[in-house]
């Protein structure tokens, strides 16, 4: 959950999102989220939790962002 200015945002990882990265730069008013499927070193260190898709094969995963009022 982020929140300021009477609004808060989150951020709801529903399925297949395992791991994210957010980026908050000092210098400047903005936040990102990224999720991910994998960790962000997963092409050095792989490991035996990875998704890994033949070919023809699926992967679906989902996230939700959400605004509301910081009272509510």
């Amino acid at each position: 959950m982020l929140a300021g200015g009477g609004r808060r945002i989150e951020l709801a990882f529903l399925a297949g999102f395992p791991y994210a990265q957010v980026f908050a730069p000092a210098e400047d008013d903005v936040v990102a989220y990224e999720p991910m499927t994998a960790p962000t070193n997963a092409l050095v260190t792989g490991g035996p939790d990875l998704p890994l898709l033949a070919a023809g094969d699926s992967y679906r995963a989902a996230f939700a962002i959400t605004v509301a009022d910081s009272a509510g």
